[in-house]
């Protein structure tokens, strides 16, 4: 290869690059250790804190001349000369055997990279042929290629070998001297004598493409999430796979394929993988953690945090606390090479129309760090799981992952669970228990990581909650399906007269204290509110613990402090962290209850009353519970009172279907005794002397004339109370009814002070049954739908 000459600059860079491995600042070879701890790894790639190069070099008093300035604005010509200086420290190491070929010894690059360190969504032209980091989810790979650098070629007539070097346009160290070559092998060589390729001989690369995803949870409201093709050389191939979050640093690029117009990608330099600890963008300051430390000493700190979930929606207090307990989550043991349990909690919410379900998820989503949404309509199993693809334009097949791979280590939310098809529902099972996806199609076989908590809500299959009926009956799922959800929760739109007004006095306080949100700023608000604040720059101020004023504050709570939604994902996000360990006092308390679960479930075997049937699964569960209440006290040792929270919980979850029989019937003892107050109250009234409301004059009553409006408004009472016993009624009784048996069913359940069924009453009733698609009638008999 002939020698290029170099200016007077490239000499001053390529002499910087060399004293930079010779030199250290703090009065050691720091790089000189690192370069023999390479070569004893038999790594090829030296990685390089880009913080080193910033101050070292350059001209005293020019600002931007040092090195690190100069790697970010011309990368191919700095790197090009950091690789030599490399090759030939590796080359004079006398007392260290080198194992590797220097020509394949590479540098990268980490550190902080300031405002060249982006989102794909933040890529511009300005940024081309500079040093950018960006981080995001790693969508799809391609299978490995080998890429040919240089050829040697046997050349019989003059008995001598040939060899040329191949350099693509995507070479981040072309300038106007070194220029991309012919990708085309010769055959002949100047005097037109034959070549013969030794593919033996000659040197190849492995390369390899991706596709990397702005991480869903930054992305702006309404907007998709922008991606950017990647290529990785070396040993940087199979570094990561789909579902992957990473952090890449490398030049990005423009290149032209054929005649088309040109494209960009992202020739990388280095692959870091980011940990939970590095995912978490927010680390506490020294105030906030004392905060958190005073916070979890509180004996009611469960109490307030649950409180802080979605304080704008008025009940679910045991949902509220299960949605801390997976925001916490358990500890993930690996056993052996081949044992996982998984620590991931899924939840599972079964309610009417209008409890407030999506809004929960909604505000998980807003509340986690990491969350994804989904519907079950809108999903099929590849897309919950993952795919093979393939390219439009190569043909060739790649892995593309799904939603529940992307949201790895974060929460997946699915709304209209009851949607989704079995078949979709199938491909969950495995990422719900063992937390990974195996994908066998078109000849690849892989096994990518999956392991996110699932909250998930369904509505009955007929609109409202049978509550005779079990829950597999009531949003048509399989047991298989539902023991691997955590904790179950059965929602219903309680119609008591003082439950209603409870939340109708909550639902009008929050359109009195929210603020109205214009059109103008609305997806800047969201977009805002999903974005956490960046610490990069360390000027972070400290998050409040409290608001400033509890907008949901009733009568008798005066001074009751509500925690910030900021403190509480700061909170949830230190206190997952924690491993803590299972005391033998605790271990006692679980397994003694679970075997009580499991004798009181064979005793009622016969009654079904259990929601969800005891299995292995739900000693789990009461692991994972009381291993997360234990995170919230932050204390490293789960104790017996962790796990009464967990019993408790739990006996929610395995009495649900009771609670609702039972909640069903009190509400109609409610609305019986409303009724009879109204009766009452009515009849009393038709022998007062009292103004009729919005009339402009009192109108005299004569005591020997009857009232015609009276008995009127009494009439439309006494059907209002049927009509709620009649629906009551029909939600109890599967099957078929007679009309004359629900009639006379009617007449006995009927209140005192009403006067039996007419048969206009009983038709009116029984039309409206109809036409809402509750029953069907055929001659004498109601089928109930």
């Amino acid at each position: 290869m002939a020698t290029v000459q170099l200016s007077e600059t490239q000499q001053a860079v390529k002499q910087q690059c060399r004293d930079f491995f010779k030199m250290d600042d703090e009065g050691r070879k720091k790089y000189s250790r690192l370069v023999d701890e390479m070569i004893n790894a038999k790594r090829t790639r030296l990685v390089i804190d880009i913080q080193d190069l910033h101050g070292f070099g350059g001209t005293e008093g020019e600002v931007g001349s040092d090195l690190g300035h100069q790697l970010l604005l011309s990368p191919g010509e700095v790197t090009r000369f950091l690789d030599e200086s490399l090759r030939e420290v590796v080359e004079n190491r006398d007392y260290i055997k080198v194992n590797v070929e220097p020509s394949v010894l590479r540098v990268g690059f980490e550190g902080f990279f300031g405002k060249f360190q982006v989102s794909p969504r933040e890529l511009g032209a300005w940024h081309l042929n500079k040093l950018v980091a960006l981080e995001g989810v790693v969508t799809r790979t391609t299978s490995n290629v080998a890429k040919i650098v240089k050829s040697i070629h046997w050349n019989e007539a003059k008995n001598s070998f040939v060899e040329r070097n191949y350099r693509d346009q995507l070479n981040p160290e072309l300038d106007d001297k070194t220029l991309p070559t012919v990708n085309v092998m010769p055959k002949r060589d100047i005097d037109n004598n034959i070549l013969r390729t030794e593919h033996g001989l000659c040197t190849y690369h492995d390369m390899q493409n991706l596709v990397l995803q702005e991480r869903p949870e930054k992305a702006p409201v309404g907007s998709l999430p922008r991606s950017v093709e990647v290529r990785v050389e070396g040993d940087l191939v199979d570094s990561c796979k789909p579902g992957d979050r990473v952090r890449i640093v490398g030049v990005y690029m423009p290149y032209t394929e054929g005649n088309r117009e040109f494209k960009t990608i992202l020739v990388a330099s280095n692959v870091c993988h980011m940990n939970e600890k590095d995912s978490d963008e927010n680390e506490p300051l020294p105030e906030e953690l004392k905060a958190i430390r005073r916070m979890a000493k509180k004996e009611d700190i469960f109490d307030q945090l649950s409180a802080a979930v979605a304080p704008s929606i008025f009940g679910h207090e045991q949902a509220k606390k299960a949605i801390i307990l997976m925001m916490l989550g358990g500890v993930e043991h690996n056993i052996g090479d081949h044992h996982h349990i998984r620590g991931d909690i899924h939840l599972l919410l079964v309610g009417e129309p209008a409890t407030a379900k999506s809004q929960l998820l909604r505000f998980v989503l807003k509340l986690a760090p990491l969350a994804l949404s989904t519907t079950g309509k809108g999903s099929t199993g590849v897309g919950l799981t993952g795919a093979v693809v393939t390219d439009p334009e190569t043909g060739e097949k790649s892995l593309a992952a799904g939603a529940m791979v992307l949201a790895d280590r974060g929460v997946l939310c699915i709304d209209e669970f009851d949607k989704m098809g079995d078949n979709d529902r199938v491909a969950m099972h495995e990422a719900m228990e063992q937390g990974s996806v195996t994908i066998a199609k078109a000849g690849i076989h892989a096994t990518l990581n999956g392991r996110c908590s699932v909250l998930a809500a369904a509505n009955p299959v007929y609109g409202f909650y049978a509550v005779t009926h079990s829950v597999a009956f009531n949003i048509g799922l399989p047991e298989s399906l539902l023991s691997r959800f955590d904790l179950l929760f059965i929602i219903l739109d309680d119609r008591s007269s003082q439950w209603t007004r409870l939340v109708a006095d909550h639902v009008l306080q929050n359109h009195r204290t929210g603020q109205g949100v214009t059109i103008a700023c609305e997806a800047d608000g969201d977009s805002a509110m999903n974005q956490a604040p960046s610490s990069s720059t360390g000027t972070r101020k400290a998050i409040s613990v409290y608001l400033p004023h509890n907008p949901y504050e009733k009568k008798g709570q005066k001074g009751r402090k509500l925690i910030s939604i900021d403190f509480l994902r700061l909170f949830l996000t230190y206190c997952k962290k924690l491993k803590p360990k299972l005391t033998e006092q605790a271990r006692e308390k679980i397994e003694e209850h679970w075997l009580l679960l499991r004798r009181e479930q064979a005793a009622q075997e016969l009654e079904s009353n259990s929601a969800i049937y005891i299995n292995p699964r739900t000693l789990e569960c009461l692991i994972r519970l009381a291993t997360a209440h234990a995170k919230c006290r932050l204390s490293q040792l789960v104790e017996e009172k962790d796990v009464n929270v967990a019993i408790g919980l739990l006996r929610n979850t395995v009495n649900a279907r009771a609670e609702a029989m039972e909640s069903r019937k009190r509400e109609q003892t409610v609305n019986l005794e409303v009724a009879a107050q109204d009766g009452g109250t009515a009849e009393e009234g038709e022998q007062t002397d009292q103004p009729v409301e919005g009339s402009p004059k009192r109108r005299k009553v004569d005591e020997g004339q009857p009232q015609a409006q009276a008995p009127a408004a009494r009439e439309i009472r006494d059907i209002d109370a049927l009509r709620s016993i009649l629906t009551m009624f029909l939600a109890e009784v599967p099957g078929t009814i007679s009309l004359s048996d629900l009639r006379t069913a009617l007449n006995q359940k009927r209140p005192q002070h009403l006067s039996e069924l007419s048969n206009a009453d009983f038709e009116q009733l029984v039309d409206e049954q109809v036409n809402m698609d509750r029953v069907v009638k055929d001659g004498e008999l109601l089928h109930i739908v």
